[in-house]
C-alpha cells in the first residue's frame, strides 16, 4: 500500500516590511498539507481528525472555495472556467478548524494530472472581512516552482495599497514546505513586503495530531490575534492606514463570503 501523501509542516511564517516603516516578526506553527483523495480515510483512521464533522480538527468541504460541494470537484470545476483540465490530484495546504474555529489567510492548492505533471496551482486568499480572492498560477517549465505576480486588488492588510502586485514563488510542496509570497510596488516592481512559510515535513498520524495540538492549542485562533496585534504595532509605528472604504474600484473580482456555520 503507498503511504499516505498527506502531512503536517511544522513551520516557521516571517514577515518582514522594508517600507515606509521597517517591521519584521517570525512565529512558529504548523499547517496541514492534504491530498484531498485521501481525507475520508485519514478520518477514518486519525482519531483527532474528522470530516464534515466535529473534532479537535476538522475538514469541512464548505470552508474551502464557498459551498457544501466536494472541495476537489470544485477546484476541478474552477479550474475548469480558467482553461485548465485533466487535474487527477489536488493537494491542499492550508488550516482546518481547531476545536471548531478557523481562519485561513490563504490556502495554496497545487493540481496535478494522471502522470503527476502540475496542471495549475490556486491560492485562496481570505481578509478579516471574511471576503476571499482566488489567485491563478500556471504550470511551470518542469520541476520549476510556481512563479507569477499579479495585481492585488484585494483588501488584505490596511497598511499596503490595494495596486500593489502579489509576487508568488511556490516550490511543490514534498519533503519542505517553502512558499514566499511579495508585495511590490506596480510601477517600479520594487520589493517592499516580504512574507514567507517554511517548514519540515512530519507524518499524519494521531501522535503528530497531539504534538500539533498540545504545541498550538487554538492555532487559528492565535492567527486571528497575531494579526490584530502586529497591526497595533504597526499603527503604533504611525504607518499609513487606509481604510476599507477607500478605493472600491480597486477592490476587485472578489470570489465569495463564506457560508455560515
Amino acid at each position: 500500500m503507498p503511504l499516505p501523501r498527506s502531512c503536517l509542516y511544522d513551520c516557521v511564517v516571517l514577515h518582514d516590511r522594508k517600507t515606509p516603516r521597517r517591521h519584521r516578526f517570525a512565529y512558529r506553527l504548523f499547517v496541514f498539507s492534504l491530498d484531498l483523495d485521501e481525507i475520508p480515510g485519514l478520518a477514518g483512521r486519525l482519531a483527532l481528525f474528522s470530516h464534515n464533522s466535529f473534532n479537535l480538527f476538522a475538514f469541512h468541504d464548505k470552508d474551502y472555495l464557498g459551498d457544501a460541494a466536494s472541495a476537489k470537484a470544485k477546484v476541478i470545476s474552477l479550474a475548469a472556467t480558467k482553461g485548465y483540465s485533466g487535474i487527477e490530484r489536488v493537494t491542499l495546504v492550508t488550516h482546518v478548524r481547531t476545536a471548531g474555529h478557523l481562519f485561513n489567510p490563504v490556502s495554496f492548492y497545487f493540481c496535478e494530472n494522471s502522470a503527476g505533471e502540475q496542471v495549475c496551482a490556486l491560492a485562496e486568499v481570505t481578509n478579516t472581512f471574511h471576503e476571499r480572492k482566488l489567485f491563478w498560477l500556471s504550470p511551470p517549465p518542469g520541476d520549476a516552482p510556481y512563479r507569477d505576480r499579479q495585481a492585488k486588488h484585494f483588501y488584505i492588510s490596511p497598511f499596503i495599497a490595494l495596486d500593489a502586485e502579489l509576487d508568488f514563488y511556490l516550490p511543490v510542496p514534498g519533503d519542505t514546505l517553502n512558499l514566499h509570497v511579495n508585495d511590490r510596488e506596480p510601477a517600479s516592481g520594487k520589493l517592499f513586503f516580504h512574507s514567507s512559510l517554511r517548514g519540515k515535513r512530519i507524518p499524519l498520524t494521531n501522535r503528530s495530531l497531539l504534538w500539533a495540538a498540545l504545541r498550538f492549542p487554538f492555532v487559528t485562533l492565535g492567527i486571528v490575534a497575531g494579526i490584530h496585534w502586529q497591526a497595533l504595532r504597526l499603527w503604533w509605528k504611525k504607518t499609513p492606514w487606509i481604510p476599507k472604504s477607500a478605493r472600491p474600484e480597486l477592490q476587485r473580482d472578489l470570489f465569495s463570503r463564506p457560508p455560515a456555520g
